[in-house]
Protein backbone atom coordinates (compact mmCIF):
# COMPACT_ATOMS: atom_id res chain seq x y z
CA UNK A 1 0.00 0.00 0.00
CA UNK A 2 1.48 3.26 -1.57
CA UNK A 3 1.98 6.22 1.19
CA UNK A 4 -0.15 8.31 -1.16
CA UNK A 5 -2.87 5.66 -0.45
CA UNK A 6 -3.38 6.98 3.23
CA UNK A 7 -5.84 9.80 2.00
CA UNK A 8 -8.01 6.52 0.81
CA UNK A 9 -7.85 4.27 3.35
CA UNK A 10 -10.94 4.37 5.54
CA UNK A 11 -9.31 3.72 8.72
CA UNK A 12 -7.13 6.59 8.39
CA UNK A 13 -9.85 8.74 7.59
CA UNK A 14 -11.58 8.06 10.85
CA UNK A 15 -9.13 8.19 12.93
CA UNK A 16 -7.86 11.79 12.08
CA UNK A 17 -11.05 13.13 11.87
CA UNK A 18 -11.71 12.26 15.01
CA UNK A 19 -8.24 12.93 16.77
CA UNK A 20 -8.88 16.74 15.32
CA UNK A 21 -12.25 16.69 16.80
CA UNK A 22 -11.00 15.49 20.19
CA UNK A 23 -8.12 18.38 19.87
CA UNK A 24 -10.56 21.20 19.05
CA UNK A 25 -12.73 20.16 21.63
CA UNK A 26 -9.97 20.57 23.81
CA UNK A 27 -9.58 24.09 23.40
CA UNK A 28 -12.56 24.96 24.85
CA UNK A 29 -13.53 28.16 23.06
CA UNK A 30 -17.49 27.47 23.92
CA UNK A 31 -19.21 27.81 27.09
CA UNK A 32 -21.52 25.14 25.13
CA UNK A 33 -19.08 22.39 25.21
CA UNK A 34 -19.24 20.28 28.57
CA UNK A 35 -15.76 19.18 30.00
CA UNK A 36 -15.30 15.38 28.46
CA UNK A 37 -15.14 12.85 31.73
CA UNK A 38 -12.11 10.39 31.48
CA UNK A 39 -14.43 7.28 31.41
CA UNK A 40 -16.05 8.92 28.65
CA UNK A 41 -12.19 9.48 26.24
CA UNK A 42 -11.53 6.07 27.45
CA UNK A 43 -14.26 4.35 26.02
CA UNK A 44 -13.53 6.18 22.67
CA UNK A 45 -9.98 5.12 23.40
CA UNK A 46 -11.62 1.15 23.05
CA UNK A 47 -13.77 2.32 20.38
CA UNK A 48 -10.51 3.22 18.56
CA UNK A 49 -8.87 0.00 18.57
CA UNK A 50 -11.62 -2.10 18.19
CA UNK A 51 -12.22 -0.02 15.18
CA UNK A 52 -8.61 -0.48 13.71
CA UNK A 53 -8.69 -4.43 14.58
CA UNK A 54 -11.79 -4.73 12.58
CA UNK A 55 -10.20 -2.57 9.77
CA UNK A 56 -7.16 -5.19 9.79
CA UNK A 57 -9.35 -7.94 10.17
CA UNK A 58 -11.69 -7.13 6.86
CA UNK A 59 -8.18 -5.89 4.83
CA UNK A 60 -6.60 -9.60 5.82
CA UNK A 61 -9.69 -11.73 5.43
CA UNK A 62 -11.36 -10.25 2.67
CA UNK A 63 -13.52 -12.86 0.32
CA UNK A 64 -10.73 -14.33 -2.39
CA UNK A 65 -12.05 -12.55 -5.62
CA UNK A 66 -11.40 -13.91 -9.26
CA UNK A 67 -8.94 -11.09 -10.78
CA UNK A 68 -10.43 -10.69 -14.02
CA UNK A 69 -8.43 -8.86 -16.94
CA UNK A 70 -11.04 -6.26 -18.08
CA UNK A 71 -11.89 -5.81 -21.91
CA UNK A 72 -11.21 -2.24 -24.42
CA UNK A 73 -12.68 0.17 -21.87
CA UNK A 74 -14.25 2.13 -24.96
CA UNK A 75 -17.83 0.72 -24.70
CA UNK A 76 -17.42 0.33 -20.89
CA UNK A 77 -16.74 4.39 -21.52
CA UNK A 78 -19.88 5.21 -23.98
CA UNK A 79 -22.12 2.95 -21.91
CA UNK A 80 -21.28 5.05 -18.73
CA UNK A 81 -21.63 8.43 -20.48
CA UNK A 82 -25.27 7.24 -21.68
CA UNK A 83 -26.31 6.38 -18.28
CA UNK A 84 -25.01 9.61 -17.29
CA UNK A 85 -26.99 11.97 -19.79
CA UNK A 86 -29.96 9.62 -18.68
CA UNK A 87 -29.33 10.05 -14.79
CA UNK A 88 -29.11 13.57 -15.74
CA UNK A 89 -32.47 13.65 -17.33
CA UNK A 90 -34.09 12.28 -14.56
CA UNK A 91 -32.76 14.75 -12.09
CA UNK A 92 -34.40 17.85 -13.76
CA UNK A 93 -37.39 16.06 -14.18
CA UNK A 94 -37.83 15.32 -11.12
CA UNK A 95 -36.73 19.01 -9.79
CA UNK A 96 -38.69 20.84 -12.06
CA UNK A 97 -41.62 18.71 -10.45
CA UNK A 98 -40.53 19.83 -7.24
CA UNK A 99 -40.53 23.31 -7.61
CA UNK A 100 -43.85 23.37 -9.09
CA UNK A 101 -45.75 21.65 -6.56
CA UNK A 102 -43.57 23.28 -3.59
CA UNK A 103 -44.34 26.85 -5.85
CA UNK A 104 -40.67 27.86 -5.50
CA UNK A 105 -37.48 26.54 -4.44
CA UNK A 106 -35.29 27.17 -1.01
CA UNK A 107 -32.90 29.62 -2.76
CA UNK A 108 -36.15 31.92 -3.54
CA UNK A 109 -37.71 31.31 -0.26
CA UNK A 110 -35.31 32.93 1.67
CA UNK A 111 -34.61 35.89 -0.59
CA UNK A 112 -38.03 36.34 -0.76
CA UNK A 113 -38.37 36.03 3.06
CA UNK A 114 -41.07 33.53 3.65
CA UNK A 115 -41.17 31.26 6.74
CA UNK A 116 -40.42 27.92 4.17
CA UNK A 117 -37.45 26.61 5.01
CA UNK A 118 -35.14 23.74 2.98
CA UNK A 119 -36.56 21.23 4.97
CA UNK A 120 -40.01 21.56 3.38
CA UNK A 121 -38.45 21.08 -0.50
CA UNK A 122 -38.75 17.75 -1.79
CA UNK A 123 -40.90 14.36 -1.75
CA UNK A 124 -40.41 12.41 1.12
CA UNK A 125 -37.93 9.26 0.45
CA UNK A 126 -37.81 10.19 -3.32
CA UNK A 127 -35.69 13.61 -2.52
CA UNK A 128 -33.46 11.42 -1.04
CA UNK A 129 -33.27 9.25 -4.31
CA UNK A 130 -32.84 12.36 -6.08
CA UNK A 131 -29.66 13.61 -3.79
CA UNK A 132 -28.37 10.44 -4.63
CA UNK A 133 -28.33 10.50 -7.89
CA UNK A 134 -26.98 14.34 -8.10
CA UNK A 135 -24.12 13.06 -5.56
CA UNK A 136 -23.53 10.44 -7.63
CA UNK A 137 -23.24 11.97 -11.03
CA UNK A 138 -21.21 14.75 -10.12
CA UNK A 139 -18.54 12.25 -8.49
CA UNK A 140 -18.53 9.76 -11.79
CA UNK A 141 -18.59 13.27 -14.26
CA UNK A 142 -15.62 14.75 -12.35
CA UNK A 143 -13.72 11.19 -12.57
CA UNK A 144 -14.26 11.72 -16.22
CA UNK A 145 -12.81 15.17 -16.42
CA UNK A 146 -9.95 14.32 -14.26
CA UNK A 147 -9.01 11.63 -16.16
CA UNK A 148 -9.27 13.40 -19.67
CA UNK A 149 -12.04 11.33 -20.67
CA UNK A 150 -13.88 14.43 -22.66
CA UNK A 151 -17.54 13.76 -23.72
CA UNK A 152 -20.69 16.74 -24.96
CA UNK A 153 -22.17 18.22 -22.01
CA UNK A 154 -19.71 17.68 -19.25
CA UNK A 155 -19.54 20.48 -18.37
CA UNK A 156 -23.67 20.81 -17.92
CA UNK A 157 -23.50 17.62 -16.01
CA UNK A 158 -21.01 19.00 -13.07
CA UNK A 159 -22.57 22.64 -13.15
CA UNK A 160 -25.71 20.98 -12.86
CA UNK A 161 -24.33 19.17 -10.08
CA UNK A 162 -22.67 21.88 -7.87
CA UNK A 163 -26.03 23.97 -8.57
CA UNK A 164 -28.47 21.71 -6.98
CA UNK A 165 -27.32 21.82 -3.49
CA UNK A 166 -26.29 25.72 -3.53
CA UNK A 167 -30.23 26.62 -4.83
CA UNK A 168 -31.72 24.22 -2.52
CA UNK A 169 -29.57 25.58 0.24
CA UNK A 170 -28.43 21.90 0.94
CA UNK A 171 -25.09 22.19 2.18
CA UNK A 172 -25.03 18.62 3.30
CA UNK A 173 -25.53 17.49 -0.21
CA UNK A 174 -22.46 19.93 -1.34
CA UNK A 175 -20.32 18.90 1.11
CA UNK A 176 -20.87 15.46 0.05
CA UNK A 177 -19.96 16.34 -3.64
CA UNK A 178 -16.87 17.88 -2.54
CA UNK A 179 -15.38 15.09 -0.62
CA UNK A 180 -16.30 12.45 -2.86
CA UNK A 181 -14.45 13.95 -5.67
CA UNK A 182 -11.65 14.75 -3.10
CA UNK A 183 -11.28 10.83 -2.19
CA UNK A 184 -11.73 10.69 -6.17
CA UNK A 185 -8.72 12.58 -6.53
CA UNK A 186 -6.98 11.25 -3.82
CA UNK A 187 -7.20 7.83 -4.36
CA UNK A 188 -6.08 8.20 -8.28
CA UNK A 189 -3.46 11.17 -8.44
CA UNK A 190 -0.30 10.61 -9.75
CA UNK A 191 2.82 12.39 -8.51
CA UNK A 192 4.39 12.29 -4.70
CA UNK A 193 2.72 12.36 -1.44
CA UNK A 194 3.47 16.24 -1.13
CA UNK A 195 1.69 16.58 -4.17
CA UNK A 196 -1.38 14.40 -2.91
CA UNK A 197 -1.28 16.37 0.33
CA UNK A 198 -1.25 19.94 -1.17
CA UNK A 199 -4.59 18.71 -3.61
CA UNK A 200 -6.52 16.91 -0.16
CA UNK A 201 -5.81 20.24 1.45
CA UNK A 202 -6.59 22.77 -1.35
CA UNK A 203 -10.16 20.73 -1.20
CA UNK A 204 -10.72 20.23 2.25
CA UNK A 205 -10.02 24.07 2.10
CA UNK A 206 -13.54 25.11 0.01
CA UNK A 207 -15.15 22.79 1.59
CA UNK A 208 -14.57 24.85 4.86
CA UNK A 209 -15.56 28.08 2.77
CA UNK A 210 -18.81 26.56 1.28
CA UNK A 211 -20.12 25.15 4.18
CA UNK A 212 -19.28 28.80 5.88
CA UNK A 213 -20.83 30.87 3.11
CA UNK A 214 -23.89 28.77 3.08
CA UNK A 215 -24.03 28.29 6.54
CA UNK A 216 -24.41 32.26 7.23
CA UNK A 217 -26.69 32.98 4.11
CA UNK A 218 -29.30 30.69 6.33
CA UNK A 219 -28.27 32.14 9.72
CA UNK A 220 -26.50 35.15 9.65
CA UNK A 221 -22.98 36.30 11.40
CA UNK A 222 -25.25 37.78 14.88
CA UNK A 223 -27.12 34.77 15.29
CA UNK A 224 -24.22 32.40 15.02
CA UNK A 225 -22.04 33.94 17.19
CA UNK A 226 -24.80 34.30 19.74
CA UNK A 227 -25.60 30.72 19.67
CA UNK A 228 -22.01 29.62 20.25
CA UNK A 229 -21.36 31.85 23.30
CA UNK A 230 -17.94 32.09 22.83
CA UNK A 231 -15.43 32.33 25.78
CA UNK A 232 -11.38 33.69 25.90
CA UNK A 233 -10.15 33.18 22.15
CA UNK A 234 -12.84 31.89 20.59
CA UNK A 235 -14.20 35.85 20.51
CA UNK A 236 -12.07 36.80 18.75
CA UNK A 237 -11.99 33.69 15.95
CA UNK A 238 -13.07 34.95 12.64
CA UNK A 239 -16.50 34.13 11.08
CA UNK A 240 -15.29 31.71 8.38
CA UNK A 241 -13.58 29.50 11.43
CA UNK A 242 -16.34 29.95 13.75
CA UNK A 243 -18.36 27.59 11.10
CA UNK A 244 -16.46 24.69 11.40
CA UNK A 245 -15.35 24.99 14.66
CA UNK A 246 -19.02 25.06 16.16
CA UNK A 247 -20.23 22.17 13.84
CA UNK A 248 -16.79 19.96 14.60
CA UNK A 249 -17.29 20.14 17.77
CA UNK A 250 -20.79 20.19 19.05
CA UNK A 251 -21.87 16.81 18.06
CA UNK A 252 -19.30 15.43 20.19
CA UNK A 253 -20.81 18.04 22.98
CA UNK A 254 -24.19 16.49 22.44
CA UNK A 255 -23.24 12.76 22.16
CA UNK A 256 -21.47 13.10 25.71
CA UNK A 257 -24.27 14.50 27.21
CA UNK A 258 -26.52 11.54 26.03
CA UNK A 259 -24.13 9.06 27.25
CA UNK A 260 -24.82 11.09 31.28
CA UNK A 261 -28.43 10.21 30.41
CA UNK A 262 -30.23 7.03 31.94
CA UNK A 263 -32.65 5.48 29.69
CA UNK A 264 -34.30 2.23 28.28
CA UNK A 265 -33.17 0.68 24.98
CA UNK A 266 -35.45 1.21 21.90
CA UNK A 267 -34.72 -1.32 19.39
CA UNK A 268 -34.14 0.95 15.66
CA UNK A 269 -36.78 3.06 16.30
CA UNK A 270 -33.72 6.16 16.02
CA UNK A 271 -31.41 4.01 13.89
CA UNK A 272 -33.69 3.01 11.59
CA UNK A 273 -35.47 6.13 10.98
CA UNK A 274 -34.48 7.30 8.22
CA UNK A 275 -34.83 4.39 6.24
CA UNK A 276 -38.09 3.74 7.14
CA UNK A 277 -41.17 5.35 5.17
CA UNK A 278 -42.93 8.05 7.89
CA UNK A 279 -46.54 5.88 7.67
CA UNK A 280 -44.55 2.73 8.50
CA UNK A 281 -42.44 4.25 11.17
CA UNK A 282 -45.48 5.73 12.94
CA UNK A 283 -47.09 2.34 13.17
CA UNK A 284 -44.22 0.65 14.61
CA UNK A 285 -42.65 3.02 16.88
CA UNK A 286 -44.74 5.76 17.03
CA UNK A 287 -43.49 9.72 18.10
CA UNK A 288 -40.09 9.79 18.48
CA UNK A 289 -38.51 10.29 22.02
CA UNK A 290 -37.35 14.10 22.45
CA UNK A 291 -34.05 12.74 24.02
CA UNK A 292 -32.29 16.08 23.17
CA UNK A 293 -34.79 18.62 25.10
CA UNK A 294 -32.29 19.44 27.50
CA UNK A 295 -28.99 19.33 25.73
CA UNK A 296 -26.23 22.51 25.89
CA UNK A 297 -25.81 22.66 22.30
CA UNK A 298 -29.21 21.62 21.38
CA UNK A 299 -29.21 24.68 18.73
CA UNK A 300 -26.23 22.90 16.83
CA UNK A 301 -28.62 19.90 15.46
CA UNK A 302 -25.86 17.40 14.38
CA UNK A 303 -24.96 15.13 16.51
CA UNK A 304 -22.65 12.69 15.33
CA UNK A 305 -22.73 8.92 13.99
CA UNK A 306 -22.81 7.15 17.21
CA UNK A 307 -26.14 9.33 18.40
CA UNK A 308 -28.86 7.62 16.62
CA UNK A 309 -26.73 4.04 17.65
CA UNK A 310 -26.30 5.10 21.43
CA UNK A 311 -30.17 5.59 21.46
CA UNK A 312 -31.87 2.18 20.26
CA UNK A 313 -28.68 -0.08 21.33
CA UNK A 314 -26.32 2.21 24.32
CA UNK A 315 -22.34 1.73 23.63
CA UNK A 316 -23.00 -2.30 22.39
CA UNK A 317 -24.81 -0.60 18.84
CA UNK A 318 -22.16 1.79 18.52
CA UNK A 319 -18.71 -0.60 18.80
CA UNK A 320 -20.72 -3.04 16.74
CA UNK A 321 -21.46 -0.62 13.74
CA UNK A 322 -17.86 0.70 13.86
CA UNK A 323 -16.55 -2.60 13.23
CA UNK A 324 -18.82 -3.44 10.50
CA UNK A 325 -18.10 -0.61 8.91
CA UNK A 326 -14.51 -0.79 9.30
CA UNK A 327 -14.65 -4.30 8.59
CA UNK A 328 -15.94 -3.02 4.75
CA UNK A 329 -13.53 -0.58 4.56
CA UNK A 330 -10.39 -2.82 5.03
CA UNK A 331 -12.34 -5.11 2.39
CA UNK A 332 -12.88 -2.20 0.35
CA UNK A 333 -9.52 -1.07 0.50
CA UNK A 334 -7.89 -4.77 -0.53
CA UNK A 335 -10.09 -5.25 -3.51
CA UNK A 336 -9.48 -1.39 -4.95
CA UNK A 337 -5.58 -2.12 -4.63
CA UNK A 338 -6.38 -5.52 -6.68
CA UNK A 339 -8.31 -4.22 -9.24
CA UNK A 340 -7.94 -0.44 -9.41
CA UNK A 341 -11.70 -0.10 -11.80
CA UNK A 342 -13.99 2.17 -11.19
CA UNK A 343 -16.58 -0.24 -9.42
CA UNK A 344 -13.84 -0.50 -6.38
CA UNK A 345 -13.10 3.29 -6.67
CA UNK A 346 -16.68 4.81 -6.30
CA UNK A 347 -17.59 2.26 -3.72
CA UNK A 348 -14.21 2.99 -1.59
CA UNK A 349 -15.12 7.10 -2.13
CA UNK A 350 -18.40 6.83 -0.88
CA UNK A 351 -17.36 4.71 2.02
CA UNK A 352 -14.28 7.41 2.80
CA UNK A 353 -16.89 10.39 2.17
CA UNK A 354 -19.66 8.75 4.87
CA UNK A 355 -16.90 8.05 7.29
CA UNK A 356 -15.65 11.93 7.26
CA UNK A 357 -18.83 12.87 7.96
CA UNK A 358 -19.67 10.78 10.83
CA UNK A 359 -18.29 13.52 12.79
CA UNK A 360 -21.55 15.06 11.60
CA UNK A 361 -24.03 12.66 11.47
CA UNK A 362 -24.81 8.79 10.34
CA UNK A 363 -25.32 9.05 6.43
CA UNK A 364 -25.49 4.98 6.49
CA UNK A 365 -28.70 5.83 7.68
CA UNK A 366 -29.92 7.98 4.96
CA UNK A 367 -31.57 7.41 1.68
CA UNK A 368 -29.35 9.81 -0.18
CA UNK A 369 -26.08 8.03 0.62
CA UNK A 370 -27.58 4.46 0.51
CA UNK A 371 -28.92 5.08 -3.30
CA UNK A 372 -25.68 5.84 -4.06
CA UNK A 373 -24.46 2.25 -3.06
CA UNK A 374 -27.80 0.98 -4.86
CA UNK A 375 -26.85 2.50 -7.93
CA UNK A 376 -23.10 1.79 -8.10
CA UNK A 377 -24.24 -2.05 -7.74
CA UNK A 378 -26.53 -1.94 -11.09
CA UNK A 379 -23.72 -0.26 -13.16
CA UNK A 380 -21.17 -3.15 -11.57
CA UNK A 381 -20.55 -4.48 -15.06
CA UNK A 382 -19.68 -1.50 -16.52
CA UNK A 383 -18.03 0.10 -14.16
CA UNK A 384 -15.90 -2.91 -13.56
CA UNK A 385 -14.83 -3.00 -16.92
CA UNK A 386 -13.03 0.45 -16.63
CA UNK A 387 -9.91 1.20 -15.24
CA UNK A 388 -9.69 3.78 -12.44
CA UNK A 389 -6.46 4.49 -13.15
CA UNK A 390 -5.13 4.35 -16.48
CA UNK A 391 -1.38 2.51 -16.89
CA UNK A 392 0.82 5.76 -17.86
CA UNK A 393 1.47 6.01 -21.48
CA UNK A 394 5.13 7.00 -22.47
CA UNK A 395 5.55 10.40 -24.12
CA UNK A 396 4.54 10.64 -27.46
CA UNK A 397 2.72 7.42 -27.46
CA UNK A 398 -1.11 7.38 -28.56
CA UNK A 399 -3.76 8.02 -25.75
CA UNK A 400 -7.08 6.35 -27.16
CA UNK A 401 -8.54 7.34 -23.68
CA UNK A 402 -8.26 10.86 -24.01
CA UNK A 403 -10.44 10.17 -27.13
CA UNK A 404 -13.61 11.92 -27.21
CA UNK A 405 -16.49 9.31 -26.68
CA UNK A 406 -18.85 10.37 -27.81
CA UNK A 407 -17.53 9.34 -31.82
CA UNK A 408 -16.36 5.27 -32.27
CA UNK A 409 -13.10 4.77 -32.01
CA UNK A 410 -11.06 4.65 -35.57
CA UNK A 411 -10.47 0.88 -37.17
CA UNK A 412 -6.65 0.57 -36.49
CA UNK A 413 -5.94 -1.21 -39.42
CA UNK A 414 -7.31 2.16 -41.71
CA UNK A 415 -5.69 4.72 -39.14
CA UNK A 416 -2.82 6.61 -40.85
CA UNK A 417 -0.72 8.35 -38.33
CA UNK A 418 -0.16 12.38 -40.19
CA UNK A 419 3.87 12.50 -41.44
CA UNK A 420 4.21 9.10 -42.56
CA UNK A 421 2.91 7.16 -45.47
CA UNK A 422 0.05 4.17 -45.77
CA UNK A 423 1.80 1.02 -45.97
CA UNK A 424 -0.22 -1.54 -48.23
CA UNK A 425 1.32 -4.98 -47.91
Amino acid sequence: MGLKLIFANPLAVFLATWLAVFWLYSLQLSFVLQPLTATFVLTVACLAVAAALAFAGGYVLRPAAAVRRPGPPGPALRRLVKTLRALLLAEICILAISVVYFRGIPLQWMLSGSNLSYTDFGFPTLHGLFNSMVLLTGTATFWLLLKHRPFRGRNVILAFCFVVPIVTLHRQSLVSLLLQCLFIYAATRRGSFLQAAKGVGAILLVCIALFSILGNVRTGNDSLAELADLRGGGAEMPLWLLWPYMYLTTPLSNFFELTTLDFGLSLGSTSLAGLTPTVVRELLWGEPVAITADFAARSFNASGYAFPLFVDFHWFGVFAFTAAVMWAGGMLLRRFIAQRNLYNLLNLCLLNHVVFLFVFSNLLLTWGVVFQFVIVRLLRRTLSAIPAVPDPSPVGAAQPARQALDSPALPEMNRVVPGRAAHNP
